[in-house]
């Protein structure tokens, strides 16, 4: 299982999505970076196709059934920073 630090992708893309490609030993050409780094200097922060809000209800979720869904790996995480 890979976790990407949200923060981190914001930030640095390109290295993270170059980590993300180690991890799984896949090879990410020359090509497709440039293709990724076009992407990014085209529509820096989603700017081209809007910024996407979603709600709970929208989906009919409530907070406490997403944290009960993912208390499991929640917990995984807090394990794994406090190693």
């Amino acid at each position: 299982m890979y976790f990407m630090d949200y923060d981190q992708l914001v930030q640095n893309p390109l290295g993270e999505i170059r980590k993300v490609y180690d991890y799984f030993h896949l090879n990410l050409t020359s090509e497709t970076e440039q293709k990724m780094v076009k992407y990014m200097d085209e529509d820096p922060k989603n700017k081209k196709y809007g910024k996407h809000n979603y709600t709970l209800h929208e989906f009919n979720l409530t907070k406490e059934g997403v944290s009960d869904e993912f208390n499991d790996i929640s917990n995984r995480l807090r394990l794994l920073v406090n190693k």
